[in-house]
């Protein structure tokens, strides 16, 4: 059974994760969220995703990790990723890097899909490997 402490980390994992999507319906109102994640995003509007006129208050990538982060930490302990999960992690961090590159120095134009999917994928495997890592696997008792 997870400690208090592993399931609070995962409930803040999920609010973190959920918070710059719920403050879509805010747009240009969440200036102070928009500071507070000055510090874990560029921010830059051509990158960001546009709701109604007002861009969220993270990129599209930083929007796919977020998410991400909040899915892997509702996802239950993988054993796979509690024996794989770094070399997993590297190839994902190495797909987005990728991703990143050629946005920013081959292609002219922003693709918001890959963005996500790549920042998701990435978010995902970080927080998912986190909870596989550190609970410890539950024994099953013979009846």
């Amino acid at each position: 059974m997870p400690s208090i402490y592993h399931i609070l980390l995962r409930l803040l994992l999920i609010l973190a994760g959920a918070l710059p999507w719920l403050l879509i319906p805010f747009g240009s109102d969440a200036q102070g969220m928009r500071l507070a994640f000055r510090s874990f995003c560029h921010q830059i509007p051509e990158r960001s995703l546009i709701f109604s006129d007002s861009p969220m208050v993270v990129c599209s990538r930083c929007a796919g990790i977020y998410a991400g982060m909040a899915i892997g930490a509702m996802t239950p302990r993988l054993g796979f990723l509690a024996r794989h999960g770094r070399k997993a992690l590297w190839a994902v961090l190495c797909v987005a890097l990728l991703d990143a590159l050629i946005q920013n120095h081959l292609a002219h134009s922003v693709n918001h899909i890959f963005r996500i999917t790549t920042g998701f994928i990435a978010g995902w495997a970080a927080s998912a490997y986190l909870f596989s890592s550190i609970e410890k696997p539950r024994k099953v008792q013979a009846l």
